[in-house]
């Protein structure tokens, strides 16, 4: 490892980047604005895939809209952490932080993929159900790209006073 740091720290590219008193600090905060990125997108997907949030679009809409922000906030850290790693390659290289933080990484790059595929399947066919005000319960179905909302109006006592019923298909 040594060796490597040696090495880097001898390039053009590190004397740049050491000797120019603003791009550590300037590649540091786009770095950690990456890192809010892919941290919000993937808050949004995970509260998506366990049912907090609808948002009124299907599974593989809300996916299309946030994971290319994940993807692009990776490369925008792969980016930004080279240049660091090239600026100063000691204080990075030598620390086990930095490693146990790669191996996350990596881990969490690869396990993507199937969370996305396993999660999608399961909510493929998916029910939400409401008790609204005024004593209707509604259930709404999502499946496969058709949308089907049932209402039931109850009485105080929970019996079925009236019944309708709504279906939508998309259609490509």
């Amino acid at each position: 490892m040594d060796r490597l740091i040696d090495w880097i720290s001898s390039t053009h590219a590190n004397a740049v980047i050491r000797d120019t008193v603003w791009i550590i600090p300037l590649v540091q905060t786009v770095h950690i604005l990456a890192i809010s990125v892919v941290m919000g997108s993937v808050l949004l997907l995970n509260l998506r895939v366990i049912g907090i949030i609808s948002a009124g679009e299907t599974s593989d809409a809300f996916t299309r809209r946030y994971l290319p922000w994940v993807w692009s906030g990776l490369v925008v850290l792969l980016i930004s952490g080279a240049i660091l790693i090239i600026g100063e390659p000691g204080r990075d290289l030598k620390n086990a932080t930095f490693w146990t933080k790669m191996a996350l990484i990596v881990c969490a790059i690869a396990l993507t993929p199937s969370v996305i595929r396993k999660a999608q399947s399961q909510h493929g066919s998916r029910a939400v159900i409401m008790r609204l005000s005024n004593g209707c319960l509604v259930r709404r179905v999502d499946h496969e790209g058709s949308t089907v909302v049932r209402c039931r109006r109850l009485s105080p006592d929970n019996y079925w006073l009236s019944q309708c019923s709504f279906s939508r298909s998309k259609v490509f």
